[in-house]
Protein backbone atom coordinates (compact mmCIF):
# COMPACT_ATOMS: atom_id res chain seq x y z
CA UNK A 1 0.00 0.00 0.00
CA UNK A 2 1.32 3.07 -0.88
CA UNK A 3 1.47 6.11 1.83
CA UNK A 4 -1.29 8.59 1.26
CA UNK A 5 -0.48 12.74 -0.12
CA UNK A 6 1.12 14.90 3.07
CA UNK A 7 -0.72 18.29 1.81
CA UNK A 8 -3.89 16.19 1.18
CA UNK A 9 -3.88 14.96 5.10
CA UNK A 10 -2.68 18.26 6.61
CA UNK A 11 -5.53 20.40 4.56
CA UNK A 12 -8.00 17.23 6.22
CA UNK A 13 -9.29 15.45 2.98
CA UNK A 14 -11.43 13.03 4.25
CA UNK A 15 -10.25 10.70 1.50
CA UNK A 16 -6.42 11.36 2.39
CA UNK A 17 -7.36 10.48 6.29
CA UNK A 18 -9.31 6.94 5.50
CA UNK A 19 -6.16 5.73 3.07
CA UNK A 20 -4.00 6.88 5.87
CA UNK A 21 -5.82 4.72 8.58
CA UNK A 22 -5.53 1.60 6.40
CA UNK A 23 -1.86 2.48 5.44
CA UNK A 24 -1.06 3.18 9.60
CA UNK A 25 -3.32 0.89 11.33
CA UNK A 26 -1.12 -2.38 10.39
CA UNK A 27 2.12 -0.78 12.32
CA UNK A 28 0.22 1.03 14.93
CA UNK A 29 -1.77 -1.93 16.17
CA UNK A 30 1.19 -4.01 15.86
CA UNK A 31 2.99 -1.97 18.28
CA UNK A 32 -0.19 -1.97 20.49
CA UNK A 33 -0.16 -5.30 20.66
CA UNK A 34 3.37 -6.30 21.52
CA UNK A 35 3.35 -4.71 24.12
CA UNK A 36 -0.68 -5.25 25.83
CA UNK A 37 -1.54 -8.58 24.60
CA UNK A 38 0.53 -10.41 27.51
CA UNK A 39 -1.41 -8.47 29.92
CA UNK A 40 -4.39 -6.42 28.73
CA UNK A 41 -5.33 -8.06 25.33
CA UNK A 42 -8.63 -5.71 24.99
CA UNK A 43 -6.86 -2.70 25.06
CA UNK A 44 -4.63 -2.82 21.95
CA UNK A 45 -7.30 -1.56 19.71
CA UNK A 46 -8.37 1.30 22.02
CA UNK A 47 -4.60 2.11 22.52
CA UNK A 48 -3.52 1.91 18.53
CA UNK A 49 -6.82 4.43 17.90
CA UNK A 50 -6.04 6.89 20.40
CA UNK A 51 -2.58 6.90 18.89
CA UNK A 52 -3.92 7.92 15.54
CA UNK A 53 -6.37 10.40 17.11
CA UNK A 54 -2.80 11.48 18.41
CA UNK A 55 -1.56 11.31 15.20
CA UNK A 56 -4.00 13.77 13.58
CA UNK A 57 -2.45 16.60 15.78
CA UNK A 58 0.97 16.15 14.77
CA UNK A 59 0.36 15.68 11.09
CA UNK A 60 1.18 19.47 10.62
CA UNK A 61 4.40 19.48 12.47
CA UNK A 62 5.88 16.17 9.75
CA UNK A 63 7.33 17.30 6.88
CA UNK A 64 7.64 13.96 4.86
CA UNK A 65 4.64 11.48 4.62
CA UNK A 66 6.96 8.31 5.64
CA UNK A 67 7.60 10.26 9.48
CA UNK A 68 3.87 9.38 9.96
CA UNK A 69 4.50 5.52 10.38
CA UNK A 70 7.61 5.47 12.81
CA UNK A 71 6.08 8.46 14.97
CA UNK A 72 2.41 6.22 14.90
CA UNK A 73 4.47 3.61 16.20
CA UNK A 74 6.18 5.28 18.72
CA UNK A 75 2.61 7.51 19.92
CA UNK A 76 1.11 3.79 20.21
CA UNK A 77 4.25 2.40 22.10
CA UNK A 78 3.83 5.28 24.69
CA UNK A 79 0.29 4.93 25.51
CA UNK A 80 0.38 1.33 25.42
CA UNK A 81 3.04 1.69 28.47
CA UNK A 82 1.73 4.53 30.39
CA UNK A 83 -1.39 1.97 30.28
CA UNK A 84 0.88 -0.63 31.25
CA UNK A 85 2.45 1.85 34.61
CA UNK A 86 -1.58 2.98 35.45
CA UNK A 87 -2.57 -0.38 35.29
Amino acid sequence: MNPPDLRALQTGDADAWNAAFDWLWPTTFAVAQLKLQPYFQNEVEDVAIEALEKLVEKVRVVKTVEELKPLAASIAHHRAVSLLRER
